[in-house]
């Protein structure tokens, strides 16, 4: 009898507390068990992809991997040509309708600019280069108002969308875009950081 190959799988977003990166490894659990009572069974196993985007990149092209998920703008840029989309979840969160979600831009609760145009030289926090959501959508959110020329004074590249939360709220940077999935556990999961910001776009 042939030896099944042994399959990974790493659901990684939203992973913003310790109870829901539980979540995300019992639902690969559930998939495991349904593939190896299939006809032809699989082996799958769930697993760390590793912290930061370069670990994420690097996880997404192995060989291996059978299940993961990605944000949007890493799936359109590079790296489609080595997985296939098999689905996009629903969130029945505010800011999201069907397959879709939006970014809420944030500022700092008690001292930040009122509106996105009054964010003219500010320090933008974002989560990393490759986020539709925290880099991608900002981006597009102030192209009318930038006018050919440098919208923000600065960019603070943060690693997570809490950090970008926290970065605002501390006082590190000024604004960020955060996607409505992410925000909405974050008030479940993490009330202080959230406190701290205010939504003005």
């Amino acid at each position: 009898m042939a030896e099944r190959k042994q399959w990974v799988a790493a659901l990684p977003m939203y992973n913003v507390s310790a109870s829901l990166r539980s979540d995300w490894t019992t639902l690969v659990g559930l998939v495991a068990d349904g593939l190896a009572r299939a006809d032809s069974p699989l082996a799958l196993t769930a697993v760390d992809p590793g912290e930061g985007p370069d670990a994420l990149h690097a996880f997404w092209r192995r060989d291996d991997v059978l299940l993961s998920q990605t944000c949007g703008y890493p799936l359109m840029h590079g790296l489609a040509r080595h997985v296939r989309l098999i689905g996009t979840p629903q969130f029945v969160l505010p800011g999201c309708e069907r397959e879709t979600y939006r970014s809420a831009i944030v500022v700092r609760a008690w001292d930040g600019p009122a509106t996105l145009s009054a964010c003219r030289g500010a320090r933008a926090a974002c989560n990393g280069p490759d986020s539709h959501s925290g880099m991608n959508a900002l981006r597009h959110a102030v192209a009318p108002l930038a006018r050919a020329h440098r919208f923000f004074g600065a960019v603070v590249q943060t690693g997570s969308h809490l950090a970008s939360l926290a970065a605002v709220g501390d006082g590190h940077a000024d604004v960020a875009a955060i996607d409505c999935v992410t925000l909405a556990y974050a008030a479940e999961h993490w009330p202080a950081l959230v406190a701290g910001v205010r939504q003005i776009a």
